[in-house]
């Protein structure tokens, strides 16, 4: 099968609305506005895995070396592979030494997941999410 990673365009936009709905909470996705955005800012880093299939994944990280977020279907690895991209832009493009993100405190397999690639919990954001739930704030040393 063929895959690659690449800069989100405009076109995806579906594509992602779609990974969207399947990746998260309601109260907790991206709309079209919110994509739109982050697929045409200039100051971010807004990659898509895409395969055969299609966008399987996606990983959207802010100037200021934060996570904002990132979605895959599950279970094929491509999780890890927009995170080491993340983690790579961050380094050296960025030049930052850190990498943040958020993640819901009620989100375990997040957590692990994270946990697993070296970031370490860094505090607590109170009812950061729309629904009330707090977030883990995590980081990485790179």
């Amino acid at each position: 099968m063929i895959a690659f990673i690449r800069t989100a365009t405009n076109e995806d936009i579906p594509q992602l609305l779609e990974l969207e709905s399947k990746s998260f909470k309601e109260k907790d996705r991206f709309g079209y506005n919110q994509f739109y955005f982050a697929v045409n800012i200039g100051h971010a880093y807004f990659r898509v895995y895409e395969s055969e299939k299609g966008i399987e994944g996606y990983v959207y990280v802010l100037s200021t070396g934060r996570i904002y977020s990132i979605a895959t279907y599950p279970k094929q690895g491509i999780g890890t592979l927009l995170l080491n991209r993340a983690e790579q832009f961050v380094k050296t493009i960025l030049n930052k030494k850190t990498i943040k993100l958020e993640v819901r405190k009620d989100n375990r397999k997040a957590i692990s997941f994270y946990i697993k690639r070296g970031y370490n919990p860094d505090g607590i954001k109170y009812h950061y999410y729309k629904d009330g739930t707090d977030a883990i704030l995590m980081k990485k040393e790179l």
